[in-house]
């Protein structure tokens, strides 16, 4: 099972995959596995946390703001591996969302 943090400057929400879901989505859009509607600089569908071939990955969406791993500002629509305790950020402002990935 994966499990996924979510932290803000004022709430922390643990969100566990259940086994076979290989998607997790996160945006501003009712769409999403996770809906961040507060923010309103969080794209529509701001990123994806998946799993392929027993791999966790994050790819950014195409964001307006960018997605970050460990600091690093990602690739839009490229997958970056993560595995546990990375941080994804969305955009660069410490009010904004980081994920911590437990697998």
């Amino acid at each position: 099972m994966l499990k996924i943090t979510l932290v803000s400057s004022n709430r922390r929400i643990v969100v566990k995959i259940p086994e076979g879901q290989r998607e997790f989505t996160i945006g501003r859009g009712e769409n999403n596995d996770f809906t961040i509607p507060e923010i309103p600089a969080i794209s529509g569908t701001h990123c994806k946390i998946f799993i392929e071939d027993d791999v966790v990955y994050a790819m950014d969406k195409d964001s307006r703001i960018g997605t970050f791993h460990n600091g690093q500002q990602m690739v839009p629509g490229h997958k970056t591996p993560v595995k546990h305790g990375s941080k994804i950020k969305l955009g660069k402002r410490s009010a904004n969302f980081e994920i911590c990935i437990e697998t």
